[in-house]
Protein backbone atom coordinates (compact mmCIF):
# COMPACT_ATOMS: atom_id res chain seq x y z
CA UNK A 1 0.00 0.00 0.00
CA UNK A 2 1.58 2.89 -1.05
CA UNK A 3 1.66 6.21 1.42
CA UNK A 4 -0.18 9.38 0.48
CA UNK A 5 2.42 11.82 1.20
CA UNK A 6 0.61 15.25 0.38
CA UNK A 7 0.09 17.29 3.28
CA UNK A 8 -3.50 17.99 4.77
CA UNK A 9 -4.69 21.21 6.27
CA UNK A 10 -4.14 19.53 9.56
CA UNK A 11 -0.12 18.82 8.95
CA UNK A 12 0.38 21.91 8.00
CA UNK A 13 -0.82 23.84 10.73
CA UNK A 14 1.26 20.54 12.64
CA UNK A 15 4.04 21.60 10.82
CA UNK A 16 3.85 25.24 11.39
CA UNK A 17 3.79 24.36 15.20
CA UNK A 18 6.74 22.47 15.03
CA UNK A 19 8.84 24.75 13.31
CA UNK A 20 7.65 27.51 15.99
CA UNK A 21 8.61 24.70 18.63
CA UNK A 22 12.05 24.73 16.97
CA UNK A 23 12.55 28.02 17.33
CA UNK A 24 11.75 28.00 21.28
CA UNK A 25 13.72 25.44 21.63
CA UNK A 26 16.83 27.36 19.69
CA UNK A 27 16.28 30.51 21.65
CA UNK A 28 15.58 28.83 25.11
CA UNK A 29 19.16 27.58 24.63
CA UNK A 30 20.61 30.56 23.27
CA UNK A 31 21.23 29.41 19.69
CA UNK A 32 19.45 32.26 18.50
CA UNK A 33 17.49 35.06 19.65
CA UNK A 34 18.42 38.03 21.68
CA UNK A 35 21.33 36.16 23.11
CA UNK A 36 22.11 34.12 20.14
CA UNK A 37 25.16 32.20 20.43
CA UNK A 38 25.12 30.43 17.07
CA UNK A 39 26.61 30.92 14.23
CA UNK A 40 26.09 30.49 10.67
CA UNK A 41 29.68 28.48 10.53
CA UNK A 42 28.53 26.52 13.48
CA UNK A 43 25.46 25.37 11.92
CA UNK A 44 26.63 24.94 8.46
CA UNK A 45 29.04 22.41 10.24
CA UNK A 46 26.07 20.87 11.72
CA UNK A 47 24.25 20.17 8.57
CA UNK A 48 26.75 18.51 7.50
CA UNK A 49 26.84 16.59 10.61
CA UNK A 50 23.32 15.67 10.59
CA UNK A 51 23.01 15.04 6.77
CA UNK A 52 26.41 12.35 7.01
CA UNK A 53 24.47 10.71 9.72
CA UNK A 54 21.83 10.13 6.96
CA UNK A 55 23.82 9.07 4.52
CA UNK A 56 25.77 6.63 7.05
CA UNK A 57 22.05 5.48 7.91
CA UNK A 58 20.98 4.61 4.83
CA UNK A 59 24.27 2.93 4.13
CA UNK A 60 23.69 0.59 6.87
CA UNK A 61 20.15 0.05 5.87
CA UNK A 62 21.04 -1.00 2.17
CA UNK A 63 23.75 -3.29 3.63
CA UNK A 64 21.49 -4.84 6.04
CA UNK A 65 18.94 -5.37 4.02
CA UNK A 66 21.61 -7.67 1.37
CA UNK A 67 22.66 -8.86 4.12
CA UNK A 68 18.80 -10.68 5.11
CA UNK A 69 18.68 -11.15 1.22
CA UNK A 70 21.71 -13.30 2.20
CA UNK A 71 20.74 -15.16 5.37
CA UNK A 72 17.12 -15.78 4.87
CA UNK A 73 17.46 -18.50 1.89
CA UNK A 74 20.37 -20.01 3.28
CA UNK A 75 18.22 -21.11 6.34
CA UNK A 76 15.90 -24.75 5.85
CA UNK A 77 13.11 -23.34 3.85
CA UNK A 78 11.48 -26.99 3.55
CA UNK A 79 9.39 -25.91 6.58
CA UNK A 80 7.74 -22.48 6.93
CA UNK A 81 7.51 -23.00 10.02
CA UNK A 82 11.33 -23.64 10.92
CA UNK A 83 11.70 -21.39 14.09
CA UNK A 84 15.57 -20.54 12.69
CA UNK A 85 14.09 -18.87 10.01
CA UNK A 86 10.81 -16.95 11.69
CA UNK A 87 13.87 -15.84 14.17
CA UNK A 88 16.31 -14.43 11.74
CA UNK A 89 13.27 -12.50 9.61
CA UNK A 90 12.11 -11.33 12.90
CA UNK A 91 15.51 -9.79 13.89
CA UNK A 92 15.56 -8.76 10.05
CA UNK A 93 12.90 -7.41 10.09
CA UNK A 94 13.38 -5.58 13.86
CA UNK A 95 17.04 -4.41 12.56
CA UNK A 96 15.42 -2.82 9.40
CA UNK A 97 12.82 -0.88 11.25
CA UNK A 98 15.34 0.07 13.69
CA UNK A 99 17.79 1.54 10.83
CA UNK A 100 15.46 2.84 9.12
CA UNK A 101 14.27 5.29 12.34
CA UNK A 102 18.06 6.46 12.77
CA UNK A 103 17.29 7.62 8.96
CA UNK A 104 14.17 9.25 10.09
CA UNK A 105 15.80 10.72 13.03
CA UNK A 106 18.93 12.12 11.22
CA UNK A 107 16.11 13.93 8.96
CA UNK A 108 14.62 15.57 11.06
CA UNK A 109 17.78 16.84 12.50
CA UNK A 110 18.76 17.85 9.21
CA UNK A 111 15.40 19.81 8.83
CA UNK A 112 15.90 21.54 12.63
CA UNK A 113 19.14 22.82 11.73
CA UNK A 114 17.79 24.17 8.30
CA UNK A 115 15.15 25.77 10.01
CA UNK A 116 17.62 27.16 12.99
CA UNK A 117 19.84 28.65 9.91
CA UNK A 118 16.80 30.15 7.78
CA UNK A 119 16.14 32.13 11.69
CA UNK A 120 20.03 33.17 11.87
CA UNK A 121 19.98 34.39 8.07
CA UNK A 122 16.07 36.43 8.72
CA UNK A 123 14.90 33.84 5.72
CA UNK A 124 11.59 32.47 5.89
CA UNK A 125 11.62 28.61 5.58
CA UNK A 126 8.49 28.75 2.57
CA UNK A 127 10.45 31.05 0.91
CA UNK A 128 13.64 29.05 0.42
CA UNK A 129 11.53 26.19 -0.35
CA UNK A 130 9.92 28.07 -2.96
CA UNK A 131 13.16 29.68 -4.21
CA UNK A 132 14.55 25.95 -4.21
CA UNK A 133 11.19 24.19 -6.13
CA UNK A 134 11.25 27.71 -8.90
CA UNK A 135 15.00 26.56 -9.64
CA UNK A 136 13.84 22.85 -10.15
CA UNK A 137 10.49 22.78 -11.46
CA UNK A 138 11.29 22.76 -15.32
CA UNK A 139 14.72 21.09 -14.87
CA UNK A 140 15.85 18.83 -17.59
CA UNK A 141 17.87 15.75 -16.55
CA UNK A 142 18.44 12.35 -16.43
CA UNK A 143 18.82 9.82 -13.51
CA UNK A 144 22.27 8.04 -13.43
CA UNK A 145 23.36 5.40 -10.67
CA UNK A 146 19.99 6.31 -8.50
CA UNK A 147 20.53 10.48 -8.71
CA UNK A 148 18.82 12.70 -10.97
CA UNK A 149 21.53 14.85 -12.90
CA UNK A 150 20.55 18.29 -13.84
CA UNK A 151 20.82 18.57 -18.00
CA UNK A 152 23.81 21.34 -18.55
CA UNK A 153 22.79 23.52 -21.77
CA UNK A 154 20.72 20.70 -23.22
CA UNK A 155 23.96 19.00 -23.79
CA UNK A 156 23.58 16.21 -21.34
Amino acid sequence: MATDHNITEEQAIELADTVNKIRKWAIDRDIIGPNQQGTLIGQSMKLIEESLEVREAIFALKAAEKMADLILPLLDSSNPFNENKLWAKGASEKELDSIKEQVVDGIGDTMVVCVLLCEMMDINLLDALNIAYNEIKDRKGKMVNGTFKKLYNNLG
